[in-house]
This record gives C-alpha cells, sequence and structure tokens, in this order.
C-alpha cells in the first residue's frame, strides 16, 4: 500500500501537512475525516484552490466537529485499530484481543537487521507483507515459520503493529508501540530507523557489560584453579625436601596435581555455572529484572531517563505530524519507552487522558519531562510548531544518551581494571604466604 502525502485542515483551522498509507485519495480522504480533518489536497492532485501557506498558520475557514466524538460511527478499519490501541494503553489494566503466541527469542543483530531492512524497503514503497518477506529471506527452523506467519497476516489486514505485538518474546513491546506511532502517522521508514539508532547505540554500551561477564568466569577459573595448583607445588615442595630431592620432578608434581582434582573440578563447574547463568539473565523473561537494577544505579537511571525522554519525544512527534491529537498520542508515545519500568510508570501517569488536554499537561503528568522541557512543548503549541519543539527535546536528549553512554563505558573499563588489579594482588598474597611460610618451616625443621 503506498504512503500519500496530504494538505488538510483540522478542527481549529490549522494546516496540517504530512503522509498517509493509503490505496487512493477516496481512502485518504476517508482517514482524515476520522480524524477530524478535511481534505485540502493531496500529493498526486494538488489542488489549485488551496496556495502553499506555512504549515501551522491558521486559516479562515468554519472548523469541522470531530466525527470522533461518536465513537460508535468509527466504521473504517485503520480508525478502529487506532482507538483500540488508545484504549489498550490508557486502561489501568489493559484488556487486549491480541492473544500471544509462543515465538523464538530475536538477537539484537538480527532485529537491527530486519528493522534496517523494513526501513528501506518502506521508502521505496513496499508493502508490509512484502518487506518481510524479503527482509527475513534468510531465516530458518522455527524463525522462518514466525516470519512466514506474519507475512501471511499482514497480507490479509493485520497490521505489522499488531503482528509483532502477538510476539512479545521476539519484539520487545516498545518497540511494537515506535512501529504503531509509524503507522498511524504514515512515517513507518522513520520508525524503523528510530529502532535501528537505539539498537546501535546501545550495542558499544553492551560490549563493555559482555567484556565483563567474559572475564568473571575466566577468573573464576583462575582463581580456583590457581589455589590447587600452588596447593600441588608446595606439597611436591615438601616431598621432595624430605627426600633429599631424589624423587622425580615432574612426576612428583602430576601426583599432587592429580590430588588437587576436585577443587579443579569445582573452578571448572563454577565458571560453567556462571556462565549458564548469564546466558538465563539475558532472557526476556529477565528483561523486566535487568532494567529495575539498572536504573537503581544512579548513572544507569539518568541514561535510562534521557532515553525516555527522548523516545517519548520522537513518538508524540511523529504521531502529532501524522494528524492525532496529543491525548490519543500520549498513551502510544509512553508504551514506546524502552525501560519497562520507566515506561510502566508513564503509563500509570497517562492513564486518565482527556480528548482536549493540552500537550504541556500530558508531558507534565507523564513524570519524565522537566520543567524546561514542558516549557518548551508549551511555547510549541503557541508559536503552532509542536513537532519542531518535541524535535528539539528530541535532539538535546539523543546527545545526553550518547554522553551517559561514554561515561558508563569509561567507569565499567576501570571497574574492570581495578577487579584485575585486585585479583592479581589477592593471587601474589595467597602465592607469599604458601611459599614462604613452607619455605620457612621446612628450613626450622631441618
Amino acid at each position: 500500500m503506498p504512503f500519500l502525502s496530504f494538505e488538510a485542515v483540522d478542527a481549529h483551522g490549522k494546516v496540517v501537512r504530512g503522509t498517509l498509507q493509503a490505496t487512493n485519495m477516496q481512502e485518504l480522504e476517508k482517514m482524515l475525516i476520522q480524524r477530524g480533518m478535511r481534505l485540502l489536497q493531496n500529493g498526486s492532485a494538488p489542488s489549485a484552490a488551496a496556495p502553499q501557506r506555512p504549515m501551522q498558520v491558521a486559516r479562515p475557514v468554519q472548523p469541522v466537529q470531530p466525527v470522533r466524538q461518536n465513537p460508535v460511527q468509527q466504521t473504517p478499519r485503520p480508525v478502529r485499530q487506532e482507538v483500540a490501541a488508545s484504549q489498550r494503553f490508557a486502561a489501568p489494566t489493559p484488556a487486549t484481543t491480541i492473544t500471544p503466541v509462543p515465538t523464538p527469542e530475536l538477537s539484537t543483530k538480527e532485529l537491527f537487521f530486519i528493522f534496517s531492512q523494513f526501513a528501506s524497503f518502506f521508502r521505496s514503497g513496499f508493502s508490509v507483507n512484502q518487506a518481510i518477506q524479503h527482509a527475513t529471506s534468510r531465516a530458518t527452523g522455527a524463525k522462518r515459520q514466525m516470519f512466514d506467519e506474519m507475512e501471511q497476516e499482514t497480507a490479509g489486514g493485520t497490521t505489522l503493529s499488531d503482528s509483532m505485538e502477538k510476539r512479545p518474546n521476539a519484539f520487545p513491546p516498545d518497540m511494537v508501540a515506535v512501529i504503531r506511532a509509524g503507522e498511524q502517522s504514515g512515517a513507518m521508514p522513520e520508525a524503523c530507523d528510530n529502532i535501528v539508532n537505539q539498537l546501535e547505540r546501545g550495542k558499544s554500551f553492551r560490549l563493555m557489560l559482555g567484556y565483563f561477564f567474559l572475564m568473571s568466569p575466566l577468573l573464576i577459573l583462575c582463581g580456583v584453579g590457581g589455589i590447587g595448583i600452588q596447593k600441588a607445588c608446595g606439597a611436591t615442595l615438601r616431598r621432595q625436601f624430605d627426600a633429599d630431592g631424589q624423587l622425580p620432578r615432574f612426576g612428583t608434581l602430576a601426583q599432587e596435581m592429580a590430588k588437587q582434582t576436585p577443587l579443579l573440578l569445582l573452578g571448572v563447574l563454577c565458571s560453567i555455572a556462571f556462565i549458564i547463568f548469564i546466558k538465563f539473565w539475558h532472557k526476556n523473561a529477565f528483561r523486566k529484572t535487568r532494567h529495575k537494577l539498572g536504573i537503581s544505579v544512579p548513572m544507569g537511571h539518568s541514561r535510562g531517563q534521557s532515553e525516555a525522554i527522548e523516545r517519548f519525544s520522537w513518538s508524540m512527534s511523529t504521531m502529532l505530524k501524522g494528524g492525532a491529537s496529543p491525548a490519543s498520542a500520549a498513551n502510544i508515545a509512553a508504551s514506546s519507552i524502552p525501560n519497562l519500568v520507566l515506561r510502566q510508570r508513564a503509563l500509570d501517569a497517562l492513564g486518565g487522558t482527556r480528548e482536549n488536554e493540552t500537550l504541556g499537561s500530558l508531558m507534565m503528568r507523564s513524570g519524565l519531562m522537566t520543567p524546561e522541557y514542558v516549557h518548551i512543548a508549551q511555547n510549541g503549541e503557541l508559536t503552532g510548531d509542536v513537532p519542531g519543539a518535541l524535535n528539539s527535546i528530541v535532539q538535546a536528549e539523543s546527545s545526553e544518551v550518547q554522553a551517559k553512554s561514554t561515561k558508563l563505558n569509561v567507569i565499567g573499563a576501570v571497574l574492570t581494571t581495578l577487579a584485575m588489579g585486585i585479583f592479581v594482588a589477592i593471587m601474589v598474597a595467597v602465592l607469599y604466604q604458601m611459599y614462604a611460610s613452607g619455605i620457612i618451616k621446612m628450613m626450622m625443621e631441618q
């Protein structure tokens, strides 16, 4: 289904420009009417009677009453999906008709590849099911079956966000909300780009954690194994001393090493157990626990807060460009927050949104924004350039996230170096205690 550009006037007499996914001009006009707007022109057939004006300048036309005031009349399919999503996210106890299905998990690398391909295909005018078919052509096994099912669902009329939402084990909920914002605003390529940027930015942040988790089992193995080797060497020295050095050197050492086999096996088992624990710790089932621990650290909380503000502002800006009201966009924007703990807090705070509530009020109630950012949003409402105001917040917080990620990487490198230094110091102390005390004792006995 192609993306058609349009120019329309909303209920307040303001001109809105954007793009929506529609098969033809008639369907585009119906979708705009259901959003409380009246079509002035589209990209394929510009209207000569509608002169070019700035995007947010009021026009002297009679305000159009939004059709959405009467939910019973909202029969066209795109509006039904938008209202259903709004109600689902706004309710204190979400009641969704989408039943999750068991699916395999997708790695960060796989998600990065899929959504980067989606962005390219959507820019080229491919339909959703065609994009899924081409972007996932190299998948195998259970993943291949999952993508085949998604391709069939989207070909039958299911939106990509709903198809993703059925598979929470493969697609995190924040990605579902970002795609839903792109669907309702006609900005699917930008939505996919946003996911790709977030994954790419988090790659370097997770790289340092990966080094730490890789070093830990090695330290365990070296520590326990080192103690066993030290004990074997000490016992060998004692036996050689008692026998005046007449025992075979390597044979005696091998005998003493064999006695330390249980300790060496314990080190190997501890290392394997740690690796298994880390593998399960990174499963989606523990994702909320990881996020909770992450924001419990001051620096981690600061980074998570900045990332939440960035994603919330981006989603709000994207949906407002597509003609959505702040109230209808707020819950989807809150659902796009990556950190599950901060996401739930924002959803709880925005659970009782009112249709006529201003953007500044919503941002203040979300619990995410600083007073300065709320003031920027209010100024955007006064000047008629709300998307521009929100984009300035996105750019500011994007730089903050990058800077805080770099700082966390530096702190992680310092802590890893300190841990290695402490480990070496402990090993030196143990060696000194075992060999020095053993040699002194043997000399006193002599």
